[in-house]
């Protein structure tokens, strides 16, 4: 094989495309070959490539002839014709399929239009195995150009004509644009290649204009399409502008009477609707022609409109009428403008401008309202005067001005009478404690506000507050150092000036002093069963004072006492479990608790149960001292008797022998010295009192004999 290009294996064939002369032949034999007996399927099948070629270009003016080429290269065991199925997909979705036995498919899109644009692709299956070709986009410039027919193209007034847009060759959803001359556009949406439009044609229109374009929504960056043909529509005129005539000028002054005339053109229908309006009010209304009488005023004066209405047309002649004022519009004025009560007033009621051909000045009635109430007759001069204004004149005012049979209103005025301030009263508004923050309150009964008060102490400004609410409160914070203080404060309140001021009297008020420290006073010894009081004292504080007294341990007081004074006394009967250690507390208004000192207390035993004791004790001591008496002569007596069984001791048998044994150091006892003699019973043995004296006898006791026998020494 030639440089590099390897052979393909025994018995696979590398295919290329047939040509067209081939295809018949290899249709016949797929034919033959299938339907002959013993002929086997290939057996092995496999896709190289599958290629996609759009021409002339994939960008391509609209209306151009696109041809799609789908190519297919495989590698075959055999040379038997193989059955392939294609697929050409746009935007992934399948446009077109076909089974075909040759390996190129040629898809035509005649004269290409925008919703051809896309990303196409070639999907080949043969033998159960598939593959794609790349993927290409085709893009077609440009949109069709529509066409415009209307229903007719010479109309009247009002009429309406039907427009329609077609687009015949494109396909997707529209909107079309319907255009009248240069300035009016219409919309319409259509899923098909055509829509239609109502067009109508407003009075005064003589011709149009008629075009239209559109887009397709779907392909946005395609824009809009070209212009259509353009149509030419003629209007006739269906109603002229009425004939309307004001009588006998336009230019009048008040007081004059006008006439106003409106109709339709002679050769309007009779059917034709006359109205004659100022702004939004329709003075008249009927059929081919309208009259209107009035005698205007200044405020009448503006722009008349005669309006002709006929089917759907409507044409309209306007006149403005201007109206001079006869005479001004009235105005009250008060001297002065405001008033205190008691003071004196003027209500003037004057027009400033005058017609003078027509009236002159006296021809001007005037007359003055407070409220709905007309002041007395006299008063027609249009001056209203009264003396010693009260609360009651503080009135809404207002006047009017007659001439010729007009009558003109002023604008309503408020007129204010003040009542002056009342004395202010000054006081607090909680207790006032000394060293502590408190606050002064100032009002006035009686004053229109707003009013200004003002707090002095020894004459001094203290601070100004102005209460322009009723809700508003005139407080001042303060703290006195020393009780005398409180009666240095005083109110001033003022609300028409200087001359107005108002003082109150000196603020007088208990001022509460803190309580000092406290003292607890009470006898460190007391007698059981006594009546014991504890007093607790405070040198300064205001009454009353709550007093209450504690034992040390026990948080709940054991009295609580109010006093009128500066001590508190808690008395009790003593009783001994009483004894311990006790403090007071003192407090008043000023919630300031001051703590006593800790006193210990002793309640000792009642002096009849301290004389029992005493003579029990006594008692028990002679009981103590006798018994021990007692018991120590019955001691020395014993002693005695042993110390003589053992000097004499019983008399021997005849077949005993009596034997006595004494040291050299016995002595004899002698009382008089004050020996005591001791006697061990146990042992046998008696002891004289002297050191080592011992007399040693038999034990025996069936030897002795109940009488004495001398004893040699």
């Amino acid at each position: 094989m030639g440089s590099g290009t390897k052979a393909p294996a025994p018995g696979f064939d590398r295919r290329t495309p047939a040509s067209p002369g081939m295809k018949r032949y290899f249709f016949l034999a797929v034919v033959l070959l299938t339907s002959v007996p013993g002929v086997k399927p290939h057996t092995a099948v496999t896709i190289n490539s599958v290629g996609l070629v759009i021409l002339p270009s994939t960008s391509v003016a609209s209306g151009t002839n696109v041809s799609l080429n789908c190519t297919v290269d495989i590698s075959v065991l055999g040379s038997q014709p193989l059955l392939f199925q294609y697929k050409l997909l746009k935007n992934d979705e399948v446009v077109y399929s076909k089974n075909h036995t040759e390996q190129t498919l040629f898809y035509p899109i005649v004269g290409a239009r925008a919703s051809h644009s896309g990303r196409y692709k070639c999907s080949v299956t043969v033998e159960s195995k598939s593959q794609d070709s790349q993927t290409k986009r085709l893009n077609i410039s440009g949109l069709q150009k529509p066409t415009l027919t209307l229903s007719a193209q010479t109309v009247m007034e009002g009429q309406e004509v039907l427009a329609e847009c077609s687009a015949p060759k494109e396909t997707g959803s529209f909107i079309f644009y319907f255009h009248k001359g240069s300035s009016e556009s219409m919309q319409s949406h259509a899923t098909t290649n055509r829509a239609e439009k109502k067009i109508v044609f407003h009075p005064g229109e003589r011709s149009a204009v008629i075009y239209c374009n559109f887009r397709i929504m779907t392909l946005p960056e395609a824009g809009e399409s070209d212009r259509s043909n353009a149509v030419n529509v003629t209007i006739r005129e269906l109603l002229k502008e009425p004939l309307f005539v004001i009588k006998p000028s336009e230019h009048i002054i008040e007081g004059d009477s006008l006439e106003a005339e409106c109709s339709a053109y002679p050769q309007s229908s009779a059917d034709t609707q006359i109205l004659l309006k100022k702004g939004a009010n329709i003075l008249n209304v009927t059929r081919g022609r309208v009259t209107y009488s009035w005698t205007p005023r200044a405020e009448d004066a503006g722009e008349y409109v005669c309006v002709a209405e006929l089917s759907l047309v409507k044409k309209e002649t306007a006149k403005t009428v201007s109206v001079q004022e006869l005479f001004s519009r009235p105005v009250l004025t008060p001297q002065p403008q405001e008033v205190n009560e008691g003071e004196s007033f003027n209500l003037t009621c004057r027009s400033t401008s005058i017609t003078k051909e027509r009236i002159s000045a006296d021809d001007v009635k005037y007359s003055i309202y407070k409220g709905s109430q007309l002041l007395s007759p006299e008063h027609v001069n249009g001056v209203y005067s009264k003396k010693g204004a009260t609360l009651e004149d503080g009135e809404s005012y207002f006047c009017n001005a007659s001439a010729k049979n007009i009558t003109k209103s002023s604008e309503v005025m408020h007129f204010k009478v003040y009542a002056l301030v009342s004395n202010p009263t000054i006081r607090v508004t909680d207790d006032v404690i000394l060293g502590k923050d408190f606050k002064i309150e100032c009002f006035s009964e009686w004053g229109t506000l707003p009013i200004s008060y003002t707090l002095l102490k020894a004459h001094e400004t203290i601070n100004t507050t102005v209460q322009r609410h009723s809700r508003d409160r005139a407080l001042f914070p303060v703290r006195i150092k020393r009780k005398e203080e409180i009666a240095e404060f005083k109110c001033e309140a003022q609300n028409r000036g200087p001359h107005s001021v108002k003082q109150s009297g000196m603020l007088n008020v208990q001022v509460i002093e803190p309580v000092s420290a406290a003292v607890l006073t009470a006898l460190p010894n007391i007698v059981e069963g006594t009546n014991t009081s504890l007093s607790c004292a405070v040198q300064s504080g205001t009454p009353p004072i709550t007093f209450k007294w504690y034992q040390t341990g026990n948080r709940k007081p054991l009295h609580t006492n109010f006093s009128t004074n500066n001590v508190g006394i808690y008395t009790f009967r003593a009783s001994r479990d009483q004894s311990g250690t006790y403090y007071c507390t003192a407090t008043n208004r000023a919630l300031e608790t001051k703590y006593s000192n800790q006193t210990a207390i002793s309640v000792n035993l009642a002096e009849w149960k301290t004389t029992v004791i005493a003579v029990v004790t006594v008692l028990m001591l002679v009981c103590v001292a006798g018994f021990c008496v007692l018991w120590f002569r019955s001691r020395k007596a014993k002693k005695e008797r042993d110390a003589e069984l053992s000097v004499k001791p019983s008399s021997p048998t005849a077949d005993e022998p009596l034997a006595v044994s004494l040291t050299n150091e016995t002595e004899v006892y002698n009382a008089h010295k004050g020996a005591v003699p001791h006697c061990d019973v146990t042992e046998g043995k008696a002891a004289n009192g002297t050191r080592d004296s011992i007399a040693s006898f038999p034990v025996n006791s069936s030897s002795r004999s109940s009488r004495s026998s001398p004893v040699t020494v």
